[in-house]
């Protein structure tokens, strides 16, 4: 058995995980709602922390105190169900969508940054040959993550961002978004999906932390929550720094901006040239890091599923290179296919969270199951629309749902779905006793 390591791996640990949630789409939205939010950056600063930090960190938390998180999943919920979630999300979610558009952004908006005279395409290929490289064995490629690359990205941003807490580039003004600046911020970390991140890297991230020692369901949990808690001092600086830099930016650039431009336009008020190229540094990490930890996740998934028929360095090399040609021939038509799935498994993910916090109040897993299952109805009703809006009835249907247009449609059918599995199951439960009798 493995020694137990300091506690000082805890805090590469934790840098890790921040390093996985903070892709570069991480990067480039906090200064545009910094920007809509303009006097009332604070109030925005503490909603996007309380979903787009919070939210996902909490997940992983519960996740370390339970003894098998997955086990748990498969007995209350269901095998088939979660693992065909945790399939698709992999492979459409992340292998097709989120990984290559972190070699897209990380070469256009990182390293074409530093020297605009880099071509695309070679890259790209050099870019998924150092994913390969950090992914080639699964025990190690937190620690590459925690101990290599992420310091270095933390060092330049927390540089960035300090510099402009003392310098900024100008003061925050009125954007009249009044009292909503709070709601307006909660649903934008809400909509960024990061808890789905959660679930997809929670067999990496536990696994990390168990192989420093940590085993027992208590033990793991409390160094989780250490691990966590490393993670979010760096994402709230952070995100609260890069907010702060979009609010200050109200005098100079208009909502209808991008959210890259409006980051590079900031960056170089703050700090010119040299301020833009730590920034395509800093883009190029915030890219690999989360790739590394995503193709981790799939590779050690299917590797797992085929019970080590294929060796995990060949897993992780095929996906890689799948994400490599996507990046390189058809991103932008892909994620408009895949965004709005995307969404509905996001729904998914926060009904299996919600099932995860009532699980010692739940009274059976008919409240499970039917919590699930409606929500998943919903869900697909709700994609349907996304693909097909004029579809008369459905489309009604979807938009009629309460707290529907704010990205929490989900929660009405979560409640239907619960109470009447669990009326379901209790009343299956009581005659089931009677019968016996």
């Amino acid at each position: 058995m493995k020694e137990k390591k300091s506690k000082f791996e805890l805090l590469f640990v934790g840098l890790a995980f921040f390093a996985t949630y903070f892709g570069a789409g991480n990067l480039i939205f906090p200064p545009m709602l910094g920007l809509e939010s303009g006097t009332q950056w604070f109030p925005g600063v503490i909603g996007l922390i309380v979903s787009g930090v919070t939210l996902p960190l909490l997940a992983i938390v519960i996740f370390g105190y339970m003894d098998d998180m997955e086990q748990w999943m498969y007995d209350h919920v269901g095998i088939k169900y979660y693992k065909a979630y945790l399939f698709l999300m992999l492979v459409l979610g992340c292998q097709l969508a989120a990984v290559p558009r972190t070699g897209a952004v990380g070469i256009e908006l990182g390293v074409q940054s530093i020297s605009s005279s880099i071509p695309y395409i070679p890259a790209v290929i050099i870019y998924f040959i150092v994913v390969i490289f950090f992914t080639k064995t699964e025990e190690n490629a937190l620690d590459h993550i925690g101990k290599i690359l992420t310091p270095v990205m933390v060092i330049i941003l927390f540089i960035l961002v300090i510099k402009n807490i003392i310098s900024p580039v100008d003061t925050p003004v009125d954007t009249g978004i009044g009292n909503g600046a709070f709601i307006h911020t909660l649903l934008g970390g809400y909509n960024t999906g990061d808890l789905i991140v959660s679930f997809l890297m929670a067999s990496v991230f536990l696994g990390t932390v168990k192989a420093k020692g940590y085993k027992t369901g208590k033990e793991c949990g409390n160094a989780t929550l250490k691990a966590a808690i490393v993670a979010f001092i760096c994402l709230s600086v952070i995100y609260g720094g890069l907010f702060y830099l979009g609010a200050c930016g109200g005098s100079h650039f208009d909502a209808s901006i991008g959210n890259a431009p409006l980051l590079i336009g900031l960056i170089e008020m703050s700090g010119g040239t040299l301020a833009r190229q730590a920034l395509g540094v800093a883009v190029t990490l915030a890219c690999l890091t989360t790739a590394i930890g995503e193709t981790t996740a799939t590779s050690q998934f299917f590797y797992k599923e085929l019970k080590g028929k294929v060796k995990y360095r060949y897993i992780s090399i095929i996906w890689s290179l799948v994400s490599m040609v996507v990046s390189l021939i058809g991103l932008n038509k892909l994620i408009a296919i895949i965004g709005p799935i995307f969404t509905t498994f996001y729904a998914l993910g926060l009904t299996l969270l919600l099932l995860l916090l009532l699980r010692k109040i739940t009274p059976n897993d008919s409240a499970n199951k039917g919590a699930v299952y409606v929500v998943m109805v919903f869900a697909l009703a709700e994609l349907l629309v996304a693909y097909a809006p004029n579809i008369p009835v459905i489309s009604t249907a979807v938009h009629s749902v309460p707290f529907q247009s704010h990205g929490f449609g989900w929660v009405i059918p979560f409640i239907i779905g619960y109470v009447v599995g669990m009326i379901f199951g209790l009343v299956k439960k009581n005659s089931a006793e009677k019968f016996a009798q």
